[in-house]
C-alpha cells in the first residue's frame, strides 16, 4: 500500500541569490491541523517518547536540500544535504535518486557513492547512497543537533544546455528510499539576478569616457 502522505520534501538555494526556497508548507502534513497530535516537537522543547518528529512548517521526516554552490568554466558544483527530522528513527542504507539533465554528463560525488542509471528519461538520473563505515547511517536528530549527511557534487557542463536561468540548475524529481519528495513550485525557485539593465549603461558610459580621454590626450600630444 502506498503511503498516504509524502515522507520527504526538497528545499533549494544558490550562490547567486540570498533567497532560500524552503520545502512547501504542509508537504507531509500540517501540525496546526491536528491539535491533539503528538507526532511533532519543537527543536528546543524537552523530548518525550510520544513526540517523534520535529515540528516544522513542512512536517516531513526527511528534507533534501540542493544548493548550487559554484559555477566554473567547464564544470559547476552542487552541495546535497539530507536531513533527518525524526527524534527516534535512523535510516540505515538510505538512498537518494535525483533526476536532472546534468546527470547525462560526467559527475563526481565526494562523500556519497553514486551511479548513473540507464533509464529511458530525457533527463539524466543518478542514484546516491552512503559509503560503508562512513555515512550509511542517517542518524536521528536530538535536542542539540540535527542528523544529516551531505556531499558536494562536481558536474560537467554541456555547453548546449547549461544555464543558471529559469530554474534549470535545480532537480526535476527527487526520491528518498524510493519515495517521491515534494518539490517547491517553480515560481518560488531562487532566480538569477538580471544584471543586463543595471550593468550595461555604466559600462557603455565608462567606454565613452575612456575614448574621450584617449582622444583628448592624443590631440594634446599632436598640437
Amino acid at each position: 500500500m502506498a503511503n498516504k502522505s509524502p515522507i520527504c520534501c526538497v528545499s533549494l538555494s544558490t550562490f547567486y541569490n540570498p533567497m532560500i526556497t524552503p520545502c512547501p508548507d504542509c508537504s507531509c502534513g500540517c501540525s496546526e491541523a491536528d491539535k491533539a497530535s503528538k507526532s511533532c516537537i519543537s527543536l528546543g522543547n524537552p523530548l518525550s517518547e510520544e513526540n517523534i518528529i520535529a515540528c516544522t512548517k513542512h512536517m516531513c521526516p526527511i528534507r533534501v536540500h540542493w544548493h548550487v554552490k559554484n559555477n566554473y568554466v567547464t564544470h559547476w558544483r552542487v552541495k546535497l544535504t539530507i536531513s533527518n527530522y525524526n527524534y527516534r528513527s535512523n535510516y540505515s542504507n538510505w538512498n537518494v535518486l535525483l533526476q536532472h539533465p546534468a546527470f547525462s554528463q560526467n559527475a563526481t560525488s565526494y562523500s556519497f557513492n553514486t551511479a548513473k542509471l540507464p533509464l529511458d528519461f530525457q533527463d539524466g538520473v543518478s542514484l546516491f547512497w552512503g559509503i560503508d563505515y562512513y555515512n550509511t547511517e542517517l542518524v536521528h536528530s536530538d535536542k542539540d543537533q540535527q542528523g544529516f549527511v551531505s556531499t558536494e557534487i562536481l558536474l560537467e557542463k554541456d555547453p548546449k544546455s547549461f544555464t543558471l536561468s529559469n530554474g534549470w540548475a535545480f532537480p526535476r524529481r527527487v526520491y528518498f528510499n524510493g519515495e517521491n519528495c515534494e518539490m517547491p513550485l517553480p515560481d518560488t525557485f531562487p532566480m538569477l539576478p538580471n544584471h543586463t539593465n543595471t550593468l550595461r549603461p555604466p559600462n557603455i558610459l565608462l567606454l565613452i569616457i575612456s575614448l574621450f580621454c584617449f582622444w583628448t590626450q592624443a590631440s594634446f600630444h599632436f598640437q
